[in-house]
């Protein structure tokens, strides 16, 4: 009869296994920079997998990074359970082979398969002579993955699969709150595979987490890490930074035309929670596509991050950190519908007032402008200016950046702001980040290099609030026409 191991145990039965495939996890720092130099995560080797606890886990890799075997290895640990059962899901029946034999291995060496079937072509399984079974799946047939409940479950090649495939990983897993564990590369992946990286970098009410491992974090391979010749000859003879980014980085390449390249998920989303304490001023763009407020708290930052000059008073006051705390997202709602939204949520009685696009003091056909709407019917004062759409852009990126006294960013998103995108339009503020793009400029051409007007309902109202309390970024010049847009 076999006894199954307790948590120390467990650790054991993973060395073990460890030991005879032949693996030693690698670990490190290694960077991960993008295309004008800007930070866009850091590995700390496949051994940041193995420490990892959270039931989700998307693991994204680089050209022999050794993405199977980490996923593989990394599961082994799961394989503990009496009469248990594992799914190893890919495109097809081939893709997940790979993973299959990296667990079937060490523990055929080790003894303890009862039975196994590895036909070339088709699903493969071993038992386990505790009844722990592990069979490949093709997400190809997506309702057979619904006829049983596994204990964990292994996505293989993610990126080349649909949403719905990962959506029925999921609800296989609710029954015995199942790990699912990811892996894949970004080269040709659908866009949900980069959105669910980049959620799950910072913390996210999903409960996930996501690694990169880039080629050079393969030290065995490549010890010279992100310099090591053979990764400056892949380098070169891809000669294409986008694709070296995605193939050999494993990272999304980000779009060159993205207005706020800069912003980072891991560094600019957090779990943030509405503070009793502050006050919230809203930042409201009130667009006919898209009606968006946004919830803004401000907090002082410790006198070690230095002092600043008030741009209207002159006086010396201390740095804020901006936090984003909520957004209300109404697609073709009018105020009413969007203050009635608002009223619902937590933070609304701490409302002290807030910012308007300047097209909000406008009366449209007899009817009470925007910032008489919100008076009225709620008694919440809006101040409206207009502010130049590179103004608004610069003092954005501004507070991105980070602070060189304090080393973080003065502007934090919450993580209940949607990335989502349905057919090409953002959901949320999180997701007009990757959709707001420049505009592309033609030598000799009237249009001017600024940003095409879509995706940025929320992006707008943020630099309307950061405008009016910090002032403008760029150089004042002298004040011309001010140009008043409507509800668009």
């Amino acid at each position: 009869m076999i006894v199954l191991p307790n948590e120390e145990e467990k650790r054991t039965w993973r060395e073990l296994c460890w030991q005879a495939a032949g693996y030693t996890p690698t670990v490190g720092e290694f960077p991960v920079h993008g295309i004008e130099g800007e930070l866009i995560t850091t590995s700390y080797g496949q051994r940041e997998v193995m420490d990892a606890t959270e039931r989700l886990l998307l693991m994204a890799g680089g050209v022999r990074a050794g993405k199977s075997k980490t996923l593989s290895m990394k599961a082994i640990e799961e394989t503990l359970i009496k009469d248990g059962l594992m799914w190893i899901v890919g495109p097809n029946y081939i893709d997940a082979t790979a993973e299959w034999g990296y667990l079937f291995e060490p523990i055929h060496k080790l003894g303890f398969i009862e039975h196994y079937t590895a036909p070339e072509r088709g699903p493969r399984m071993f038992k386990t002579a505790w009844g722990f079974r592990v069979e490949t799946k093709s997400s190809d047939d997506l309702t057979a993955l619904s006829s049983f409940a596994p204990h964990v479950l292994l996505g293989v090649e993610m990126g080349r699969q649909a949403e719905g495939a990962f959506d029925k990983l999921a609800e296989r897993a609710m029954e015995h709150n199942a790990r699912v564990m990811m892996s894949g590369t970004f080269e040709g992946a659908l866009s949900w595979y980069p959105q669910k990286w980049a959620r799950w970098q910072a913390p996210n009410v999903e409960g996930g987490r996501s690694f990169s491992l880039p080629s050079w974090s393969n030290h065995f391979l490549f010890p010279g890490g992100r310099t090591d010749p053979k990764i400056i000859d892949l380098e070169d003879a891809l000669n294409d930074p986008e694709l070296f980014l995605e193939r050999v980085g494993a990272v999304p390449y980000k779009p060159q035309g993205l207005v706020f390249r800069i912003f980072n998920t891991k560094q600019h989303v957090q779990a943030l929670d509405f503070d009793p304490k502050l006050p919230v001023e809203l930042a409201i763009d009130p667009g006919t596509r898209a009606y968006v407020v946004l919830a803004i708290q401000r907090e002082p930052m410790p006198a070690s991050a230095g002092m600043v000059k008030h741009f209207k008073s002159g006086l010396l006051v201390p740095k804020t950190r901006v936090k984003v705390i909520d957004e209300v997202y109404a697609l073709e709602a009018i105020a009413e519908e969007v203050i009635e939204r608002c009223a619902a949520r937590p933070w609304f009685k701490a409302v002290k007032g807030g910012v308007i696009d300047v097209a909000g003091r406008q009366r449209q056909q007899g009817a009470k402008s925007q910032v008489q709407v919100w008076l009225d019917e709620v008694g919440i004062p809006l101040r409206a200016n207009y502010v130049p759409i590179a103004e608004s852009i610069a003092t954005i990126r501004r507070r991105l950046r980070p602070d060189p006294v304090a080393k973080v960013p003065l502007l934090l998103f919450s993580n209940r702001l949607s990335d989502r995108v349905v057919g090409g339009r953002a959901m949320g503020t999180i997701a007009e980040m990757g959709l707001y793009q420049w505009r592309d400029y033609n030598e000799g051409s009237s249009e001017s290099n600024t940003p095409i007007d879509a995706n940025n309902h929320g992006l707008k109202a943020l630099g309307y609030y950061l405008f009016d309390q910090f002032g403008p970024v760029l150089e004042r010049r002298r004040p011309g026409k001010k140009k008043i847009r409507s509800y668009a």
